[in-house]
């Protein structure tokens, strides 16, 4: 009698213990997996305090400040490079004098090295060193060719009150021209123009 006790005890604790136990690794899979992911996904690298320097012929064209920059290395979930700031970034651009002609604030930054573009979004706010003043929701630095483009809805408020909108813009590190499509706005016309 005592063996079919212990029989019936030895399949109760097997019909108990062993689900336990697969349910235990079940769920030890999920977490390897969610750790596994964010693993893949996280920066190669972290700095903080960034200071960072860009020159072209031994000539400094811009110096980069941000609180944070994580970089991203190649992967399978990653095609290129990237460094994303974050918790922002300013941008400040220099003549070949090295006086500063304007700076560049965003909320976001991605720095694509390959292709040497930044890549700004979130509250973008050019400020030239003539006061004219750019917003706009995105913007695009080239650092081999220095033009400052953007193909989002924009505002201009330069210097003298006049305030401009537009589509698409394109100008370069020192501000001295802009090539704006689909301009709209408020113009100062000066009344001495055809005398």
């Amino acid at each position: 009698m005592q063996e079919g006790a212990n029989h019936w005890l030895c399949v109760l604790l097997t019909a108990v213990v062993c689900p336990l136990l697969f349910s235990a690794c079940s769920n030890d899979l999920k977490k390897i997996r969610e750790i596994s992911n964010r693993e893949v996904n996280s920066p190669a690298d972290t700095t903080r305090g960034v200071d960072a320097i860009y020159s072209d012929s031994a000539k400094v064209k811009a110096r980069a400040l941000a609180p944070l920059m994580l970089e991203y290395a190649p992967s399978k979930d990653i095609k290129e490079e990237y460094k994303l700031m974050p918790k922002g970034v300013t941008i400040i651009f220099f003549d070949e004098h090295q006086k500063e002609t304007g700076r560049v604030v965003a909320d976001t930054a991605y720095f694509y090295p390959l292709r040497k573009l930044f890549n700004l979004r979130k509250h973008v706010v050019i400020t030239s060193i003539k006061g004219d003043v750019f917003t706009s929701e995105e913007l695009n630095w080239d650092n081999g060719t220095d033009k400052i483009t953007t193909n989002k809805p924009f505002e201009i408020k330069r210097a003298n009150g006049d305030i401009g909108h537009g589509t698409s813009l394109v100008t370069n590190g020192r501000f001295d021209h802009y090539d704006v499509t689909n301009q709209t706005g408020i113009f100062t016309i000066n009344r001495d123009l055809g005398q």
